[in-house]
């Protein structure tokens, strides 16, 4: 059986083995050494999953399925259709020159650890093998609902039976004076990072707008290329949507150690230089010297192609728990997905919706019901595990913290009467699995409530 990673999409095949880390062919999941971890991502083993289809492929009826864009989500359900069932055209509408690729690795591949080919989890051979047409550098621009047709860029026509809206996001740029000037960047694709690192051969300082996962894994890889690196948080706290205050002071000291700097609750007032930034402005009046300033405030799910179409859309497109959209035709999934009024922006949610609307294209009537956050800071030497509602308050809800700051260790259990739903992790590796398991479960943990207190609890046990 193949386990794909819930973080990158990254997918083990016990066939082929993991020949970068010395795992020859033929070696099962269950027998991976325990400090194997995902290639891709850095991902250890407990972030994996079985993979949801059967690689039995049946002949069905035929029909024709068009899917925007070739991310994570987009590329999910041209594969589970692929696996499932025979008779099926698949295209998949791109905006980018490249196919699917590993988007959490960019960092790494700014840092100049990776490749692009690195990157690429298949060759260009391997799509036509599979009978899925890629249209690269040639996005969806329009959509015919009534005819059921959608046009690319280059005037090509496809009709559809299905379509799929996977266009995930684009950065979220603040509304910043200045942010025109050369020198500032977001990074969101290869191309992205390839001008980054262009511009940092002749950078010395950089300051990264904002503090959550990417901001923090590229501020490495800016450091990995001889720069110094100042972060500015707005919040008085690094990942505040993964980790509390006294989980981000204890990760803020991991990474101090490592060269990076940061401020804290402040927020950019402008960016100045005449061609090129030299200065970042604060609203405290503080400036910081800088040559190469990376915003990275968040993400805006590509709607428009949605809302041009007539669809219902709010913050992203609107979709049932079939995870339709208004036009029970097109299916909407990933990033740009708006379900239950949520949007993830993250892999494993993006994962899980792509597969139930490949389940549902093929007749299954599978229903969505959301999914548990999970995330994993990819920094080398810092292992970090967010799951669940670790931010959760109110009645009944209790926060059960085990502080080791000098030793860059922080753990915490959240309960909601009783039972857990969110977890945090720092340092704490071998007990992972663990936490991830008993948040899924949401299990009730009233009879050893006493023992969660002691230092000494090994949730690994």
């Amino acid at each position: 059986m193949r386990y794909v990673c819930r973080i990158c999409g990254y997918t083990y095949d016990p066939e082929a083995g993991d020949p970068s880390q010395g795992i020859a062919p033929g070696t099962a999941f269950a027998d991976l050494p325990e400090a194997w971890v995902c290639p891709v991502c850095g991902a250890d083993r407990s972030l994996f999953q079985p993979e949801s289809a059967p690689e039995a492929t049946e002949e069905g009826p035929g029909g024709r399925v068009v899917i925007v864009g070739n991310g994570v989500a987009g590329f999910t359900v041209a594969w589970e259709l692929v696996k499932r069932r025979r008779g099926l055209e698949i295209h998949i509408a791109a905006e980018e020159r490249y196919h699917y690729y590993a988007r959490p690795q960019l960092p790494r591949f700014l840092a100049g650890e990776l490749g692009i080919e690195d990157l690429l989890f298949y060759e260009p051979s391997w799509y036509e093998a599979q009978g899925i047409r890629v249209w690269l550098r040639d996005p969806v621009v329009r959509v015919d609902r009534e005819g059921r047709q959608a046009e690319l860029r280059s005037g090509q026509i496809l009709s559809y039976d299905w379509l799929v809206i996977a266009s995930g996001s684009r950065p979220a740029t603040p509304p910043i004076v200045g942010r025109e000037l050369s020198g500032v960047f977001t990074l969101r694709t290869i191309d992205d990072a390839l001008a980054i690192r262009e511009s940092a051969l002749d950078a010395q300082q950089a300051v990264v707008v904002g503090g959550g996962l990417l901001g923090l894994e590229a501020g490495k890889g800016l450091l990995s290329l001889g720069l110094s690196v100042t972060v500015v948080e707005v919040n008085d706290h690094l990942l505040p949507r993964q980790l509390d205050r006294e989980g981000g002071e204890v990760l803020q000291r991991l990474l101090e150690q490592q060269g990076m700097r940061f401020v804290l609750g402040n927020s950019v007032a402008r960016l100045v230089g005449m061609d090129r930034v030299r200065e970042v402005h604060l609203e405290n009046g503080q400036r910081l010297r800088a040559d190469l300033v990376l915003i990275s405030a968040g993400i805006r799910p590509e709607i428009e192609l949605a809302r041009d179409a007539g669809l219902t859309c709010d913050r992203g497109v609107i979709v049932d728990d079939y995870l339709r959209t208004s036009d029970t035709r097109i299916y909407a999934c990933g990033d740009v997905a708006q379900h239950r009024g949520r949007i993830y922006g993250i892999i494993p949610p993006a994962l899980d919706q792509a597969q139930v609307v490949a389940a549902n294209i093929l007749g299954e009537k599978v229903e969505y019901h959301g999914s548990i956050p999970t995330a994993s800071l990819k920094v080398a030497g810092i292992d970090l595990t967010s799951v669940g509602d670790v931010l959760a308050e109110g009645p009944g809800v209790e926060h059960i913290r085990l502080m080791q700051p000098e030793e860059g260790r922080y753990r915490k259990l959240v309960l909601r009467e009783g039972k857990a739903v969110g977890a945090i992790a720092i340092g704490f590796r071998d007990q992972v699995p663990r936490l991830l398991q008993i948040v899924a479960e949401q299990a009730d943990l009233r009879s050893i409530r006493r023992e969660l207190e002691n230092p000494d609890f090994d949730f690994a046990s």
